[in-house]
């Protein structure tokens, strides 16, 4: 006695091949996100860094008002190398009119690589 072949169970190929098709589009979108993902951490690392370096030298500042005139720190810059890159920094300093406090800007640029040279400005007051 033969048995008889049911035609009707399994997949055909052009189901496979639709599949196929589908999971490698998805695949191909999740690793482009991924790669945007990895590029997008790596500038948030700079920017953090960036402001740790200003804030940083705003603190020097305030440790030196504490004990003379701060104007002698002004219009200078320095480079800062960390794991996150070079970074260099200017910083100048603005006494007031009357004299009770100085206003202090830190500039922090670094090479931003694809977006070109990128900036963090931290602007301050410090009383004398």
């Amino acid at each position: 006695m033969r048995q008889k072949i049911d035609k009707s169970s399994g997949f055909t190929l052009i189901e496979v091949l639709i599949a196929a098709v589908i999971l490698t589009f998805g695949l191909l979108a999740m690793a482009t996100f991924l790669g945007s993902l990895v590029s997008k951490n790596s500038g948030n690392e700079r920017r953090t860094m960036a402001t740790l370096i200003a804030q940083d030298k705003v603190e020097d500042l305030r440790g030196l008002a504490l004990k003379n005139d701060i104007s002698s720190a002004d219009n200078s810059t320095d480079t800062v190398t960390t794991q996150a890159g070079t970074f260099n920094r200017a910083w100048t300093i603005v006494e007031d009119f009357v004299g009770l406090s100085d206003e202090v800007t830190v500039v922090v640029t670094w090479d931003g690589t694809s977006q070109g040279a990128t900036q963090y400005t931290l602007r301050t007051l410090i009383n004398d």
